[in-house]
């Protein structure tokens, strides 16, 4: 069972036998780190395992694991975007940034893998949103200095690329850029906004 409150269902993401939904204001010991739920295919063959969830020791309140979902052949990622309480008084809880974290399923449980940060702890929701396919994943974070950016990260036979960061040019200092993805193969498309009263959505070209 899950509270009303956690936002479960806030993302969601399927492969061929295992089916992940995000509560990312999961509160499980009052802290508010979020959660991943995992339930595998009934009709999987062989069987894959038992329904779970999933968080991490590290994260700090308001790090809404769980934001962001997507499953890059067999490796789960997983957003979080980190909101930090408004009147927070811990230095860690404010200055933690957004992370994408990979785990892979081991025959028993889920493992972490790796997981990315964009550098310096910052407010810039890094990890809002989240696509893959087998060769790749991009990730967002739209309220990155500037106007916001994504990043591309690709397999390589060691496990993961550098991550590539990419930003737009002409996308305004307030414009949100990456406030959603979608990834097809060697197509990125990207969304952005302005939060000005009037204004509406930008297309912009990579």
């Amino acid at each position: 069972s899950t509270a009303a409150d956690e936002r479960f269902g806030a993302a969601l993401a399927a492969s061929a036998q295992w089916l992940a939904v995000g509560a990312p204001d999961a509160r499980r010991d009052a802290a508010g780190r979020g959660s991943v739920y995992l339930m595998p295919r009934i009709d999987a063959d062989p069987p894959v395992g038992a329904p779970l969830s999933l968080t991490l020791p590290e994260l700090v309140r308001g790090d809404q694991f769980g934001t962001a979902l997507a499953f890059s052949a067999g490796t789960l990622l997983v957003g979080a975007r980190h909101t930090p309480a408004q009147r927070s008084r811990r230095r860690r809880e404010r200055e933690a940034g957004g992370s994408v974290h990979a785990f892979e399923h081991d025959g028993a449980t889920w493992q972490p893998v790796a997981q990315w940060r964009p550098g310096a702890p910052q407010r810039d929701r890094f990890g809002e949103r989240i696509d893959a396919d087998a060769q790749a994943f991009v990730t967002s974070a739209p309220r990155d200095a500037g106007g916001g950016s994504v990043y591309v990260v690709e397999r390589s036979p060691g496990g993961w690329s550098p991550p590539l960061r990419l930003v737009a040019s002409d996308a305004p200092a307030s414009g949100a850029f990456g406030i959603d993805v979608d990834l097809d193969g060697a197509t990125l498309a990207v969304s952005t906004q302005r939060f000005e009263v009037g204004d509406f959505g930008q297309p912009v070209t990579l």
